[in-house]
């Protein structure tokens, strides 16, 4: 006796061709000897394509016996043998080039011979008929059956078969094609979950207080693929959301995000559209780390110490070095930093008072002489007395501002005095029987149930007259069977029919219990997934396919709304939304992971359609070390880059360089400029540089500076030189630089090699 199973994988076929996910092509027979077979006995519907495949005979034709059944057949020539077989089944080939086993035949031992010479073989037609509501539809089948695809006892008629529909029933051998929410399910297929706000909840309840919850995406458990773990073994700002690799046995943390939204990159190498992130563990020499400023100067704004270098205004330096040769001003005092125009005067300056710790500016008439700090402009600072004084006058700080200070303010949190109450004016009487509430206000206290007044407390006493009448209701609620006339008429009947319904059962009803038995346990209902209904699952789910595994949303349903995923602890304590940002605009739509921080929420981590990323606190880290963007780099951010402005340390000049100017730095009265000189010139035509003093090719940040004393002296280039001059302010080019009357300050040029410019 032989068996036929069309199997589950060919009933997700089937769907799927009538989804019009795949196209019908069903392609061919196996045939294969199965060791220790039981003809007669059931098969398994997750059947798969076996690995000793005999023989493969393709499909000779598909047809439709009527709309519920058709017919698969292969014809076994006199060619083919010589084998033997007692297992075959049909294979269709999905669009993808993958083969999935639809049906399943199981017979006792049969032979299959070919013709050898004057030995004839056997000729054999194998056909396999699937019955099913409608089948021939959902399998686009219209071919009608051949006569010699089948024989007629293989046959039923219409009529036997329409009798026999139970398609629309849930049968309990289907049990295994279901999710069972108290155990662990293998889904086979993409799953969506189309609604909208927070679609999946991963624990959620006080079930993981103090345990980990985690989804895995990726290949085989703990092979290559991805943990994203709610860690609820953490500590309150420590209940984080963990990024792991399984990275075949040997896990790598990629990312941590705390409750208060700090981000964690746990792996040194990260990267922003394949451009390394800078951080504390991997900026300094060597790293390339080229920053555009440091301490939030440029390049140009410092001194170079691999060339003479020059500063365009008057630098003066105590200890006997300068940068301006005229010496009718007075010079600064010990102690004292002096800037003069005239008789204007900017000093900065330490008292010479041995432990004073007095220190001043003042602005104002120059003077080589220490000011009083009462003098107009002088701004005072004694750390010994603990004030500051500005002409004379405290400066208010944290430090000497509150009760008893002299602090006489203008506002208070931006209010005038005319905004606040007066204390004398606070003397409105409280009732004796007055309630405060929890924002401080009172209301009366009513002894009245019958009062529609909603801003008056309810007294004790009504609230002892309400438990009254409540008791009256619960005495007739348990009252016996003697007392209440309508009540004793159901009791009456049920104790006159005791014995009939002692022994009524399913057996006792005609048909009952052979149409139970082949329906679903309604008390297993529970335990399955409802689709359109909220589902918990308590063990682990598994959707083990390929591609697109779980679709959160993915319809027109969710419009401009935003829906989530959510794992951690009780909703809304500690725990991580994943949350698709719906109500945004186009690039704004974003994907956002969102820490719950047990009611104070954070934002942790926003990704642009545009794929930009956005870390949406300060304090990210790169394996413990800190990220360096735009709001943490400058003075005292400790970043330490490799490069400023391309320009390796070693091309600044740093303090101790400085020392060395001193008188070398004078400027030149010679009416030949030369490289690497400071010039003063009156009015006349100076040529600019066309090689080195010692004869070899300019290069590059070779300089000369140029200082008019009178007139208007103009620097040219050499006849029929390519060199040319170019101003940095605005770009223009020229063969020719004046200086005109009345700019005394000195003019730097420095010479580009790529560009064959001389840029001032």
């Amino acid at each position: 006796m032989s068996q036929l199973k069309i199997t589950n994988a060919g009933i997700d076929y089937r769907n799927a061709v009538f989804a019009g996910e795949e196209v019908q092509n069903i392609t061919h027979f196996i045939f294969a000897n199965m060791p220790d077979q039981d003809a007669s006995g059931p098969i398994d519907p997750n059947t798969t394509i076996p690995t000793d495949v005999l023989h493969s005979q393709p499909i000779k034709a598909v047809s439709k016996v009527d709309g519920n059944a058709v017919v698969i057949s292969a014809v076994l020539g006199y060619d083919v043998g010589d084998f033997e077989y007692n297992w075959y089944g049909v294979v269709a080939t999905k669009q993808n080039g993958d083969q999935v086993l639809i049906a399943v035949v199981t017979t006792e031992l049969q032979t299959k011979t070919k013709t050898l010479g004057a030995v004839t073989g056997n000729y054999s037609v194998k056909s396999i008929v699937w019955r099913s509501q409608n089948i021939a539809d959902d399998l686009n089948i219209t071919l009608a059956v051949l006569p010699w695809q089948v024989q007629d006892e293989e046959l039923v008629s219409k009529a036997v078969f329409d009798t026999h529909k139970h398609d629309e029933y849930l049968k309990k051998n289907d049990a295994g094609n279901y999710a069972h929410k108290l155990k662990e399910n293998t889904f086979n297929n993409t799953q969506r979950i189309d609604t909208i706000g927070t679609a999946l909840i991963v624990g959620g309840s006080g079930k993981q207080s103090g345990d980990d919850v985690s989804i895995y995406m990726g290949n085989e458990a703990d092979a290559y693929g991805y943990y994203f773990t709610y860690v609820g073994s953490g500590n309150g700002n420590d209940n984080a959301l963990e990024i792991t690799t399984t990275n075949l046995g040997s896990p790598k943390k990629a990312l941590r995000i705390l409750q208060d939204g700090l981000f964690d990159i746990s792996q040194l190498g990260a990267t922003v559209a394949g451009h390394i992130i800078w951080h504390k563990g991997n900026m300094g020499t060597g790293s390339l780390l080229d920053a555009d400023k440091v301490d939030g100067l440029h390049a140009s704004q410092l001194l170079r110490s691999d060339i003479s270098s020059t500063s365009t205004g008057r630098l003066k330096i105590t200890n006997n070095v300068s940068f301006d040769e005229l010496a009718n001003l007075a010079p600064a005092n010990t102690g004292q930093f002096k800037l003069q125009s005239g008789n204007n005067g900017l000093s900065l300056g330490l008292d010479s008072e041995t432990n004073s710790r007095f220190a001043w500016v003042q602005v104002g008439h120059h003077t080589n002489n220490y000011p009083s700090k009462n003098i107009q402009g002088t701004f005072a600072i004694n750390p010994l007395g603990g004030h500051v004084t500005i002409n004379g006058y405290s400066a208010w700080h944290a430090g000497n501002m509150g009760a008893g200070s002299g602090l006489d303010a203008d506002k208070l949190d931006g209010k005038d005095s005319t905004y606040f109450a007066k204390a004398e004016d606070l003397k409105t009487p409280v009732p004796a029987n007055a309630l405060f509430t929890d924002t401080n206000t009172w209301r009366e206290v009513l002894d009245s149930l019958t009062s529609t007044a909603k801003d008056k407390s309810l007294s004790a006493n009504q609230g002892r007259i309400l438990k009254q009448l409540i008791d009256q209701i619960n005495v007739m609620l348990t009252s016996d069977d003697t007392t209440l006339d309508q009540i004793q008429e159901i009791v009456n009947y049920i104790k006159q029919n005791k014995e009939t319904l002692d022994t009524l059962s399913t057996s006792n009803i005609a048909g009952l219990k052979e149409a139970l038995d082949s329906k679903f346990d309604k008390s297993a209902v529970a335990y399955y997934a409802h689709k359109n209904k909220i589902n918990t699952f308590s063990t682990t789910q598994q959707i083990d396919t390929t591609g697109t595994a779980l679709i959160i949303g993915g319809s027109n349903k969710q419009g401009n709304e935003d829906v989530a995923v959510y794992f951690g602890n009780d909703m809304d304590v500690y725990g991580y939304y994943l949350t698709y940002v719906g109500s945004g605009n186009s690039n704004e739509n974003a994907f956002e992971i969102s820490s719950t921080n047990n009611g104070d929420p954070k934002k942790a981590l926003r990704i642009l359609q545009d794929g930009t990323f956005h870390i949406s606190r300060p304090g990210a880290t790169v394996a413990g070390n800190i990220i360096w963007h735009k709001g943490n780099v400058g003075a005292g951010s400790g970043l330490d880059a490799d490069k400023l402005d391309g320009r390796e340390a070693t091309y600044f000049a740093t303090a101790e360089d400085l020392k060395s100017l001193n008188e070398s730095r004078k400027f030149s009265r010679s009416t030949t400029i030369e490289n690497f000189r400071r010039h003063s010139f009156g009015e006349g035509n100076y040529l600019a540089p066309s090689v080195r003093t010692d004869g070899t090719a300019l290069q590059d940040q070779d300089w000369f500076s140029v200082r008019a004393t009178n007139g208007e002296p103009s620097i040219v280039i050499v006849n029929d030189s390519p060199t040319r001059f170019k101003r940095l302010l605005d770009g223009a080019i020229d063969t020719q630089v004046t200086i005109v009357a009345d700019d005394k300050n000195e003019r730097v040029f420095i010479y580009n090699k790529t560009d064959n410019m001389w840029e001032f």
